[in-house]
């Protein structure tokens, strides 16, 4: 018992990640039934509207002490929120919207060897080799599943097929920078790590309502016309598992694991499908399963090189 105890204590941030990937594997099945409906900016408004409020009653009942807010902690995460949540998910929707699930996620492994490239850069957070083998291998197994051509690869496009990648790429880089940030902001000072999700969605949905504001989008009638209960409860749904949960998770991630180690473990939620598709009974083809094996084989080594 007090061995598995240890394991958890040791690898707390890489189990937060692989458990967050797998939470937002479902939640984006969600949230790409959503995005037909809903513009890419209200669909991340409202999730970071909703989720607010839903932090600040868990640190008012677990009396979580609030941080110094002139701080450059305080700074950096509000930044990364900014940057990570507020432009980085809307130019994921927009992607997703463009080029549909798979490839989405294939864009946004372009995220984890920026996230380390950056991390050293700029925080002097260096991986040693076997890691970098570790995240090679990882984003080459989840490459392998998620570029392999289905009936639901998404639109064909050329003009959607150009602008979801620009949106991918762009997403990739705020996804990289907003980890680094975050990662810095832990590595500066000891901080609560509620209250650190609660800055980073203040910068992002502060960013989100200036952005709104100023394209003048509209809400659309899928918020009060026919079936919109139905959304609305899809929509709470969705953001509690992919956003409230999968938020905590992440900043977990990055305040005990490397960034680059952490951004790559987040990114493995597409092997997480992989059993959803055979639990409603579908197969899984040899590609899908041996980019799995490879995704896992890479997962193991940047457990072991720690």
């Amino acid at each position: 018992m007090s061995g598995l105890l240890e394991f958890f204590s040791r690898f707390q941030g890489e189990l937060a990640a692989l458990v967050c990937a797998a939470i937002w594997s479902v939640a984006t099945l969600y949230f790409k039934m959503l995005g037909r409906r809903i513009s890419s900016s209200y669909l991340n408004f409202f999730k970071t509207a909703i989720t607010l409020p839903l932090l600040l009653l868990t640190v008012i009942v677990g009396r979580h002490q609030v941080p110094h807010l002139l701080s450059n902690v305080s700074f950096y995460l509000f930044l990364s929120g900014l940057v990570g949540i507020g432009i980085g998910d809307t130019a994921y929707f927009e992607s997703l919207r463009y080029l549909g699930a798979r490839r989405s996620l294939l864009m946004g492994i372009l995220a984890p060897p920026a996230t380390g490239l950056m991390a050293y850069l700029f925080i002097g957070e260096a991986l040693a080799p076997a890691a970098w083998l570790g995240i090679v291998l990882t984003i080459s197994g989840v490459a392998w599943v998620v570029s392999e051509r289905t009936p639901d690869s998404g639109p064909q496009e050329p003009g959607h097929l150009k602008k979801g990648v620009l949106f991918g790429i762009f997403y990739s880089i705020c996804q990289a920078a907003g980890s680094v940030l975050t990662r810095s902001a832990f590595l500066q000072a000891e901080t609560d790590l509620l209250w650190s999700v609660i800055l980073r969605l203040v910068g992002g949905t502060l960013f989100l309502v200036f952005w709104i504001a100023i394209r003048k989008v509209p809400l659309g009638s899928w918020a009060r016309g026919e079936g919109a209960l139905k959304t609305w409860g899809i929509f709470i749904w969705a953001t509690f598992i992919g956003t409230y949960i999968c938020l905590i998770l992440q900043q977990l991630a990055l305040k005990y694991a490397h960034a680059g180690i952490a951004q790559t473990l987040l990114m493995t939620s597409h092997l997480f499908i992989l059993p959803i598709i055979l639990w409603k009974g579908k197969k899984i083809s040899p590609r899908a399963f041996l980019g799995a094996l490879i995704g896992t084989g890479g997962i193991i080594l940047l457990f072991i090189v720690k």
